[in-house]
């Protein structure tokens, strides 16, 4: 579905409402006057949190209790009404004035944030990058952010019996008791996260620009267990690794062995990006993997409109073309070297008045 319109009321320096056209939009105006925060509250709306601070009482209007944001969304005859309300630093989340869950609710937009805080994707430690991962997948298949919880649970809950475990003094054979349940339930959901990481860089590797500016980028899902046996068979591999470990967990007091330790390799010419990259070429390597993204998001959009009625498949197909023209839009951004902040469904910020002739 696509986002219609948005409203605002106590969300940072923002109140009314902006009613988007069809293809790219763009927020131009003087700096400090919200551009930005329009942005922010796009990224509310579709991921229930800010892509620039983890305390949402900070997006709250200095001096006011609350704020919320309305979004509405349309596809063909069909429209759904969002709400998020935050209130100190918790959330409510509504559509068509019902309370729905987290996970529920997730998949309802996709949203991509374009922002200097991403470069942890290419610069900084694994978990930025399996987090990048994670949010592609659940954007394409929104039941996937389910097993991402479930699987935190889990290596939550395990790593405090393995720290009871070593502060205790529990032997082996009574560890291994304890630890089975909590292994078959690792074992099942790692398989599922194993196979939505592999299947989005799949994805992600038919749309990338593989020779941005004359270099070769390539990347690749690295799991923690590819050298010690055959992935092709995951369950049975973590499995025998989940046991022949278990002395080294109960030493270590926390889980060794999962796709919580996993990576994705991202090369420039064969050499290792996060190390030898200069700041361009990893800036650009963001964006060719954010568009990526944005691309594989697409093409999953226009295989589901083939399937659909035909009103449906019209909507489809205009977002398409709202699509290419926010991946023309980058294009020319990226030769005149500038980055600007993006979110899909094409809206974008700026406070320079020579941005507009690219159009």
């Amino acid at each position: 579905m696509i986002l219609s319109s948005i409203e605002a009321h106590c969300f940072r320096n923002l109140r009314g409402r902006i009613i988007w056209g069809e293809g790219l939009n763009i927020l131009h105006g003087n700096n400090g006057q919200g551009k930005s925060n329009w942005l922010e509250a796009i990224h509310l709306l579709a991921q229930t949190k800010s892509f620039r601070t983890q305390r949402l009482q900070e997006t709250i209007k200095f001096g006011e209790g609350c704020a919320s944001v309305y979004g509405n969304l349309k596809q063909g005859e069909v429209s759904r009404e969002l709400r998020i309300t935050l209130t100190g630093n918790t959330r409510q989340i509504f559509v068509n004035d019902r309370r729905e869950p987290f996970t529920r609710y997730v998949g309802q937009i996709s949203a991509v944030a374009f922002t200097a805080d991403e470069l942890d994707v290419v610069r900084g430690v694994p978990e930025a990058r399996r987090r990048f991962l994670d949010r592609g997948a659940a954007s394409l298949h929104p039941a996937y952010t389910q097993t991402l919880i479930d699987y935190k649970r889990v290596i939550k809950q395990k790593s405090r019996l393995l720290q009871d475990a070593l502060d205790n003094g529990f032997s082996l054979d009574k560890l291994n008791e304890l630890v089975t349940p909590w292994n078959d339930q690792l074992i099942h959901l790692a398989a599922t996260i194993h196979k939505e990481r592999s299947s989005y860089v799949e994805r992600l590797n038919c749309a990338l620009d593989h020779n941005l500016f004359d270099d070769q980028v390539s990347i690749r899902y690295v799991s923690a267990l590819e050298s010690k046996g055959n992935l092709n068979e995951y369950e049975s591999l973590i499995s025998d690794r989940l046991t022949l470990r278990l002395p080294a967990e109960l030493s270590a007091g926390t889980c060794l062995i999962g796709p919580h330790r996993d990576d994705l390799e991202i090369l420039f010419a064969g050499r290792d990006l996060r190390t030898f990259g200069s700041s361009g070429q990893q800036r650009s390597a963001l964006l060719n993997l954010t568009e990526s993204g944005s691309r594989a998001c697409l093409s999953t959009l226009i295989n589901e409109s083939r399937r659909s009625s035909p009103p449906q498949r019209k909507v489809t197909l205009r977002t398409q073309l709202a699509g290419r023209i926010f991946m023309r839009f980058q294009t020319a951004l990226r030769r005149r070297k500038t980055s600007l902040g993006h979110c899909w469904h094409s809206p974008a910020a700026s406070s320079g008045h020579d941005y507009l002739k690219l159009f």
